[in-house]
């Protein structure tokens, strides 16, 4: 499941079950096969936590 204000970088690839969590950064080509917190930004192959609780940095969300 990918929450919301969720970005994907190019060529990521998620494998699996896992939770993508709200306000989190997918590097661009990270294998994810694990479940990711809440705003996380993961990057590498097997994807790693490099920041974790990082302050969200969408300032125009869409209406809802």
């Amino acid at each position: 499941m990918i929450e919301d204000e969720v970005w994907i970088g190019p060529h990521a690839i998620i494998v699996g079950g896992v939770t993508i969590g709200r306000g989190s950064r997918i590097a661009g080509g990270a294998f994810v096969t694990e479940n990711v917190p809440p705003y996380s930004i993961v990057s590498g192959n097997p994807s790693t936590i490099v920041k974790a609780n990082c302050t969200p940095d969408v300032m125009n969300p869409a209406p809802l």
